[in-house]
C-alpha cells in the first residue's frame, strides 16, 4: 500500500520550478487566471437567542425590514447606517446583507457595513446569477490574504459565467484578487476602491460589453498588474481610473478591440503592459491617457519610455545585424554587436522581466553563430521553444534577465557561449531532451544553469563561477554533467529539488564543485536536502500536497491505481511503468476537481484510459506514453496547461479526448493506431486551445472538431494515412486559427479554415494568365514565395477555387488583375497572404465569396484593393484584417454588397471615386466602419458599423454630395452632413 506522509501540509517544494517562459519574476504564465471550485460563503452577525422575548422581536424585525424596503425602494441609502442583526441569507432575492455572501438569486444587494474574513480560499462575495448589483456604499471588505502568487487564491468580489452585474462603490482590499470577472458580459465596475489585494486589484477574462470607471487600483504586488484585461476580453470600455503606485504594471493588456479613456496612471515601472497578441496598433483604442511608461502597446503612447512591441515580428536573413526572428532553417552569423538599448529602455526596472526577446528562433534546423560578438542589455538575449536541431554558438551575453532559454528542444546544442551578470538565468533549460551544453561559462548572476524537466541532457565543461546558485535542478533526471567547475556560489554549487536528488538518476563526473544538497554530485561538500518527496511503489490514492515519485514499476494495476485526490501534486514516474489489464474499467492515473498538478515521464498501460481528468485546472503532463484500450489521455472540464512531448496510442475510441478544454496546449503528441473507428484527437466544445507541431498516423479520423470549437490555433500538424479522413469538422466549430504553420494531410471535411496540405509540400500551381482561362483549384495548397500567385492580364478569366484553402507561408499576393474585364474570383478561402487580392485598371471585375484572413498586414494594404476599376464587384466575402478590408480607389460605378469585415483599423475604404454603391455590409471590432476620402455621387444603404465599431462612419470634408438610401446604422459619424435618411440610427 502507498503510505502517505502527512506533516508536510502544503507543497514541499521550496524554490522556483519553471514551465515555459515560467521563471520566479512575472511571465505569462505565471499570471494566468485559474479556473474556481465552490465557496463556503461566510455569514454576517450570528443571530442571538430571542425565545424569552419572540413575540417582541418579530415586530421589531417586521417593522425594521418594511423601514428598510420603503428606504431602499425610494433610493434613500441612510438606512446602511442602521445597526440591526437581521441577516439576508444567500439565495435571498435582492436585500441587505451584512457581510460575505454568494448571491444566487437577481436583484440589487446593498453592503449594510464593513466586513473582514479571514478566509484564506475562495470569494467573499461570490455573485451566481445574472442580472446582480453589489453596491457596497464605500463599506470596506477586508480579506486576510493570502500574501503569495500561487493557489489557493482569495477574492473580495467575484462573477464567473454572469451578465449584467454592477459592483459599485466597494472598498477591497487583502485578497488574492480584489475583483475577478470572467467569461462574462454587461458588467459595470464603477467608483470602486480596490487597494492592496496581492495579485492584483481588478481582473477581467473573457469579458466582453462592459465598463469599468472612476476606480482607484493601488499597491498590487505581482507581475499581474493592478488590472488585468486577458483571454478575450474585448469591446469594454476602461475610463478614468487612477491606477497608482504598483510593483510592476499599472493596467496589463493581453485582449484586443477595448478602449482605454482619460486614466491617470503613475508610480508604477510600467504604466501600460502590452503581451503580444494585444501589442499591435488597432488592437484596441485609448486616447487622453496620462502615463508614464508603456510596454509594447502599440496603440498608446505615454509622456515617458515607449517600449515597442514583438520583436519576434522582425524576420531576420542570414546575416543577423539586429534583435529579430528566426523563421525558417539554415545558418545565421552575426555581422556584429547587438544592444537591446536600440529597441527598449533597458534601464526601466520593469524592462528586464517583460519577455521581450532580443532573438527568437523559431524554426528547426537552425544555426546561430555569434561569430564572438555581445549581446547585451534585456529580457531574453536567445530564446528558442518546441524545436529540434537548434544550435548556439560562440556568443557573449551580458546584462539580461535570462541569456539563453530553451524550452521544449531535443536534439540541440549550446557550445562556447559566455553570459555575465544575467539577473535572473544565465542558461535555462525547460521540458528539453537530448540538449548538450558545452563549454558554457556563466558569472555574477542569480542561476547560472537552470534545468526543469529536463532529461538526458549533457552538459559539458560548464564554468560556472560566483553565481548565487551555480547549477540547479529541478525535477530533472537522467542528465550527465562532465568536467568544468562550479565554485564560489553563495547558495549552492549544484543544487537538486528532491525528486532530481536521488542517487542513480543524474551523473556527475570529474566536475569540481563545492557545497551541494545532491546525492548523485561529486562536490566536496555535501548538505542533505530538507525537501521531502514521497516514494512510489503501489497503486493507492495521493491525499497529500508534494512531490511524487515513482521507484518501481506496477504491474497488475487496479481500476484508477493512482488517484489523485489533492491539490499542488508533482508526479514523476522517472520513466518506469504502471500496467493494468486492458479489460479493466477506470484509468492508470486518476484526478477530479483538482488544480495544478504535474505528471511526467510515465508510461501507462491498459484499462479503459490511461490517465482520466475531469473538472481540472492546471494540469501538466510531458512525456507521457498512454495506451488505454478506450482513451489514451481523456479530459473533461479541464482549463488551463499542457499536454507535451508524448506518445497516445492504440485506443479505440480516441487517443486524446478533449471535451469541455479551455486554455491548453497539446505539441509534440504523437496520436497514432486509434485503429479502424478510433480518432487521433477528438475536440468537442472546446476554445482557445493551441494543437501544434502533432503526428497522426494509420487513425480512422486524425484530428476531429465537434460541437462548438472555436478560436483553437490549430497549425503545423501532420494527419497522413487516415483511414476515413485526416480533418473533419462537425456542428459550429468553423471558425479556428491556422496561425504560423501549415497543417499537413490529404484529406478534410468542413475546416474550411484550415489547409490541408500533403506531404511533400507541392506548392500551388501558380501562373501568369494572358489568355482568357478557367482556373479551378482541386485541393487545398500552400504558397510559399512571398511574391504574388496568380498574375491575371487577360479578359473573362475565372479563378475559382470551389471552397479549398490556400495558405501563404511568407505572405504575397494570391490574384493580381491588370488591364482586363470580366475577369472572377469565387468561392476562395485565403490565409497568411498580406495583400491577397489586388486589381488595378481592370472592368467588371467580381470578387466573391471569398473568405480572407490576414494575420500581419502593412499599413496601407487591404484584404481587397480595387484601384482604378470600373464596374467591379465585391460581394459576399468574409474578411479578417488588421489594416483594411475592402478598398475601392479611383474608378467608379463599382458595387461593395453583402461583406463582412472585422478587426480592422478601416473595414471599408471609398477613395477618390464615384458612384459606388455600398450596400448591406458589416463592419465588427474596427476602429472605422466606412471610410470616404474625396468621394462624392456614391450610395450608401442598409450597413451596419456599430458592434465594436468606434467610428462607424467617417467622411472627408471633400465628400459632401454621397446618397443615403437609408436603413444604415453606425455608432457614430463624423463630418457627413448627406446623411439624412438614416441620421436616426447613424448619428454624431
Amino acid at each position: 500500500m502507498l503510505v502517505m506522509d502527512d506533516s508536510s501540509g502544503g507543497n514541499p517544494q521550496e524554490s522556483p520550478q519553471q514551465g515555459e517562459g515560467q521563471q520566479a519574476q512575472p511571465t505569462e504564465q505565471s499570471v494566468e487566471v485559474p479556473e474556481y471550485g465552490t465557496i463556503n460563503p461566510q455569514r454576517g452577525p450570528r443571530v442571538p437567542s430571542l425565545f424569552k422575548i419572540l413575540p417582541i422581536v418579530i415586530g421589531v424585525i417586521i417593522l425594521v425590514v418594511a423601514v428598510v424596503a420603503q428606504v431602499f425602494f425610494t433610493g434613500s441609502h441612510s438606512v446602511l447606517s442602521t445597526s440591526t442583526t437581521s441577516i439576508l441569507t444567500s439565495g435571498t432575492q435582492g436585500g441587505i446583507i451584512y457581510g460575505c455572501a454568494t448571491l444566487s438569486k437577481p436583484g440589487r444587494y446593498v453592503l449594510a457595513q464593513s466586513t473582514k474574513t479571514s478566509a484564506t480560499a475562495g470569494a467573499c462575495i461570490n455573485v451566481t446569477s445574472d442580472n446582480v448589483g453589489v453596491y457596497c456604499s464605500n463599506n470596506r471588505i477586508t480579506g486576510s490574504g493570502p500574501f503569495v502568487n500561487y493557489s489557493p487564491f482569495s477574492y473580495g468580489i467575484l462573477a464567473r459565467g454572469r451578465s449584467n452585474v454592477s459592483i459599485v462603490g466597494c472598498t477591497v482590499r487583502n485578497f488574492s484578487y480584489g475583483v475577478l470577472v470572467s467569461s462574462s458580459s454587461g458588467v459595470s465596475v464603477l467608483n470602486n476602491n480596490l487597494t492592496q489585494n496581492y495579485i492584483s486589484e481588478l481582473v477581467m477574462s473573457g469579458v466582453r460589453n462592459s465598463s469599468v470607471a472612476n476606480n482607484y487600483m493601488s499597491k498590487s504586488s505581482s507581475g499581474t498588474g493592478a488590472m488585468y484585461v486577458t483571454n478575450g476580453s474585448t469591446n469594454n470600455r476602461i475610463s478614468n481610473n487612477p491606477v497608482q503606485y504598483n510593483q510592476f504594471y499599472g493596467i496589463r493588456i493581453n485582449s484586443t478591440g477595448n478602449s482605454y479613456l482619460s486614466n491617470f496612471l503613475n508610480g508604477t515601472p510600467s504604466s501600460f503592459y502590452c503581451s503580444v497578441g494585444s501589442s499591435y496598433p488597432g488592437s484596441s483604442t485609448a486616447s487622453a491617457n496620462i502615463c508614464t511608461n508603456n510596454t509594447g502597446c502599440g496603440f498608446l503612447s505615454c509622456r515617458g519610455t515607449n517600449i515597442p512591441a514583438n520583436l519576434s515580428a522582425i524576420s531576420l536573413g542570414t546575416g543577423v545585424g539586429g534583435c529579430g526572428s528566426i523563421n525558417s532553417p539554415g545558418t545565421y552569423t552575426l555581422s556584429g554587436d547587438i544592444s537591446m538599448a536600440a529597441y527598449m529602455n533597458i534601464s526601466n526596472p520593469a524592462a528586464v522581466y517583460d519577455n521581450i526577446r532580443c532573438i527568437n528562433i523559431a524554426s528547426s534546423d537552425v544555426v546561430l553563430d555569434c561569430n564572438g560578438h555581445a549581446i547585451t542589455g534585456g529580457s531574453y538575449a536567445i530564446y528558442s521553444s518546441h524545436q529540434f536541431n537548434v544550435t548556439i554558438e560562440n556568443c557573449r551575453i551580458s546584462s539580461f534577465n535570462t541569456g539563453i532559454q530553451l524550452v521544449n528542444l531535443s536534439q540541440s546544442h549550446v557550445r562556447n557561449v559566455t553570459i555575465t551578470n544575467s539577473s535572473q538565468y544565465a542558461i535555462s533549460l525547460s521540458n528539453t531532451t537530448s540538449v548538450s551544453v558545452q563549454n558554457a561559462s556563466a558569472s555574477s548572476g542569480n542561476f547560472g544553469l537552470y534545468m526543469y524537466n529536463a532529461a538526458s541532457d549533457v552538459i559539458g565543461n560548464p564554468t560556472m563561477l560566483k553565481n548565487q546558485y551555480g547549477i540547479y535542478l529541478a525535477s530533472s533526471l537522467g542528465n550527465i554533467f562532465q568536467g568544468g567547475s562550479v565554485l564560489n556560489s553563495t547558495s549552492y554549487d549544484v543544487y537538486a529539488t528532491a525528486d532530481s536528488a536521488n542517487t542513480s538518476y543524474n551523473i556527475m563526473q570529474g566536475t569540481s564543485c563545492g557545497l551541494t544538497n545532491a546525492e548523485w554530485a561529486g562536490c566536496t561538500v555535501k548538505k542533505t536536502s530538507l525537501l521531502p518527496y514521497y516514494p512510489i511503489s503501489s497503486c493507492g490514492a495521493i491525499t497529500h500536497s508534494g512531490n511524487y515519485s515513482l521507484t518501481s514499476n506496477i504491474v497488475n494495476a487496479q481500476s484508477n491505481c493512482l488517484n489523485i485526490t489533492a491539490d499542488n501534486v508533482a508526479l514523476s514516474c522517472n520513466f518506469r511503468v504502471i500496467t493494468g489489464l486492458g479489460s479493466t474499467p477506470g484509468a492508470v492515473i486518476k484526478l477530479n476537481n483538482r488544480d495544478n498538478v504535474t505528471i511526467t515521464n510515465c508510461g501507462l498501460y491498459g484499462l479503459y484510459d490511461s490517465v482520466n481528468a475531469t473538472d481540472t485546472s492546471n494540469l501538466f503532463m510531458s512525456g507521457i506514453t498512454a495506451s488505454g484500450s478506450r482513451y489514451g489521455v481523456y479530459l473533461s472540464n479541464v482549463s488551463s496547461g499542457y499536454l507535451l512531448s508524448s506518445l497516445s496510442t492504440g485506443a479505440s475510441n480516441a487517443t486524446l479526448y478533449m471535451s469541455n478544454v479551455s486554455h491548453f496546449t497539446v505539441s509534440y503528441v504523437n496520436l497514432t493506431y486509434a485503429g479502424n473507428i478510433g480518432v487521433g484527437m477528438e475536440m468537442i466544445n472546446s476554445n482557445n486551445n493551441i494543437v501544434t507541431n502533432n503526428y497522426g498516423l494509420s487513425d480512422y479520423i486524425g484530428i476531429e472538431l465537434s460541437g462548438t470549437s472555436k478560436s483553437n490555433r490549430i497549425s503545423n500538424n501532420t494527419m497522413t494515412l487516415n483511414n476515413g479522413y485526416d480533418y473533419i469538422c462537425h456542428g459550429n466549430s468553423g471558425v479556428n486559427d491556422q496561425t504560423g504553420g501549415i497543417n499537413y494531410g490529404t484529406t478534410k471535411s468542413g475546416c474550411k479554415w484550415l489547409a490541408a496540405v500533403p506531404l511533400p509540400v507541392t506548392p500551388i500551381g501558380c501562373s501568369l494568365v494572358s489568355s482568357p482561362d478557367t482556373i479551378l483549384l482541386s485541393a487545398d495548397a500552400a504558397y510559399g514565395f512571398g511574391s504574388t500567385c496568380m498574375s491575371v492580364t487577360a479578359n473573362t478569366t475565372v479563378v475559382n477555387c470551389q471552397g479549398h484553402t490556400v495558405i501563404a507561408t511568407n505572405g504575397g499576393t494570391f490574384a493580381y488583375f491588370q488591364n482586363g474585364h470580366n475577369d472572377k474570383l469565387l468561392n476562395c478561402v485565403l490565409k497568411g497572404f498580406s495583400n491577397p487580392v489586388f486589381a488595378s485598371n481592370t472592368a467588371q471585375l467580381t470578387v466573391q465569396n471569398d473568405t480572407i484572413s490576414i494575420q500581419n498586414q502593412t499599413s496601407g494594404l487591404a484584404a481587397i484593393t480595387m484601384l482604378n476599376t470600373q464596374g467591379s464587384i465585391a460581394r459576399a466575402n468574409n474578411i479578417t484584417a488588421p489594416y483594411q478590408g475592402i478598398n475601392f480607389v479611383g474608378g467608379g460605378s463599382g458595387t461593395i454588397l453583402n461583406n463582412r469585415v472585422s478587426g480592422a483599423t478601416f473595414a471599408y475604404q471609398v477613395n477618390n471615386a464615384t458612384s459606388v454603391a455600398v450596400t448591406n455590409n458589416t463592419a465588427i471590432n474596427s476602429f472605422t466602419g466606412i471610410s470616404i476620402i474625396n468621394s462624392n455621387q456614391n450610395t450608401f444603404q442598409g450597413n451596419n458599423a456599430t458592434v465594436g465599431v468606434t467610428t462607424g462612419l467617417s467622411c472627408s470634408s471633400s465628400s459632401s454630395t454621397n446618397f443615403d438610401m437609408g436603413g444604415n446604422r453606425c455608432s457614430t459619424q463624423s463630418n457627413c452632413p448627406w446623411i439624412s435618411s438614416s441620421s436616426a440610427t447613424c448619428h454624431s
